[in-house]
């Protein structure tokens, strides 16, 4: 076994990746969802890096069987990354039934791979001979059906797309348009700054594949298991310098900046105590929901640009608290998404009415109380799956 200073650095991104895996995983009470997605994405690559300390420790050739055991993980960085943002400017508890078709490229490579995995001893020993003579090879991906490169081809427009749309949320989220708050300065510091680390190994991946067939005595694939696990390590160390994150940032610290907090349904009597989850008897939940209902049909609070939980909390005379849950639980929606569900409801009766030629899409929208027309398509297309002028077209 050689050991040298790249497998102290896998060594180490290994080790520290399996710490904050565990921290993130079992230790933050107050994000839990998305310190869960944080911490998957962290175990993903944790594993690239324990298979990378195989690699360049020759230890593969003992361990034929572990070669490219971790191929069918590529595609699951860039969408834990996607999620994770998300849940975390939306303050999401769990996943969307459509977010698990996001999994499916790696399900469906992990089935490419199997014949690959259960390929015997012997020649799984030959191929990791071949791939010591060439590890630019790593990049062709011939051990599944597809041709070579397609794969990391796959993974390079996956994860420009998820980066893309992650960086959409938090300029959707800066604006006020998500929820209708802004978050802590430090949940925008820590998401840029760990976009920037994943942009920065998508480029490198992009630029692999561009050139690994021209500079024939370049080690594309050693630079790239050096650099994903100093990104890695990089995260780790930014982690551990900020224990708010890694432990979870309090929602709406500038509100409440006492230690008795209310968040999302859970109750924090004191930094030190236990969660203990807000429960809503089925009779008041009942109750509550036919008043929520009643009133935003009724009076059309909805139609008032900026309406707020907190209007709806003066409006109803429900407990802050209360409003929250019910809509997250009974509607499986957050509140921006709540109101906008009852705006597009509004438009569209517009829409199948005379009175659609009267007004543009535009008046129609800042109408329903919308602020832009871009807010007003992003939700049309949510709620209705098409556009506002498509819908116009249906018979």
């Amino acid at each position: 076994m050689a050991f040298s200073f790249l497998s102290f650095i896998f060594l180490i991104a290994t080790f520290l990746g399996f710490l904050i895996f565990v921290a993130l995983f079992f230790k933050n009470v107050r994000q839990k969802h998305s310190s869960r997605l944080l911490a998957i994405y962290i175990l993903t690559f944790s594993l690239f890096a324990a298979h990378n300390l195989l690699v360049v420790t020759g230890l593969l050739t003992q361990y034929p069987y572990a070669f490219r055991c971790t191929k069918a993980l590529h595609y699951l960085p860039s969408v834990l990354l996607y999620l994770y943002t998300r849940a975390t400017v939306k303050n999401e508890q769990h996943l969307q039934k459509k977010d698990y078709l996001l999994f499916l490229p790696s399900v469906l490579h992990f089935i490419e791979l199997l014949p690959f995995y259960f390929t015997d001893r012997v020649t799984k020993q030959q191929q990791v001979a071949t791939f010591f003579k060439d590890m630019n090879s790593g990049l062709k991906n011939n051990e599944g059906f597809l041709p070579g490169y397609i794969h990391p081809i796959l993974v390079f427009t996956l994860a420009t797309a998820c980066i893309y749309y992650s960086y959409q949320l938090i300029a959707r989220s800066k604006k006020g348009e998500i929820n209708g708050k802004r978050l802590d300065p430090l949940v925008y510091k820590w998401l840029n700054l760990f976009l920037a680390f994943n942009l920065l190994l998508c480029c490198t991946l992009g630029f692999h594949i561009c050139t690994v067939q021209f500079l024939k005595n370049y080690n594309v694939f050693l630079i790239n298991l050096v650099e994903t696990s100093c990104l890695l390590i990089t995260t780790g160390i930014t982690l551990f310098f900020h224990p708010t994150i890694l432990y979870g940032i309090p929602v709406d610290t500038k509100q409440h900046g006492e230690q008795n907090r209310q968040i999302e349904g859970r109750e924090y009597i004191n930094e030190k105590t236990e969660v203990k989850p807000v429960v809503i008897p089925p009779e008041k939940k009942q109750q509550y929901l036919q008043t929520i209902e009643l009133k935003m049909n009724e009076l059309k609070p909805f139609l008032q640009p900026g309406f707020s939980l907190k209007d709806l909390n003066n409006i109803t005379n429900i407990p802050y608290t209360y409003l929250s849950i019910i809509i997250n639980q009974e509607y499986n929606l957050n509140f921006n998404e709540f109101v906008n569900k009852y705006r597009i409801n509004y438009v569209k009766a517009i829409l199948d009415s005379p009175e659609s030629n009267v007004f543009t899409l535009e008046a129609i929208s800042k109408k329903a109380g919308f602020s832009s027309r871009a807010t007003f398509s992003r939700a049309f297309l949510k709620f209705e799956s098409c556009s506002p002028k498509d819908y116009l077209k249906k018979p």
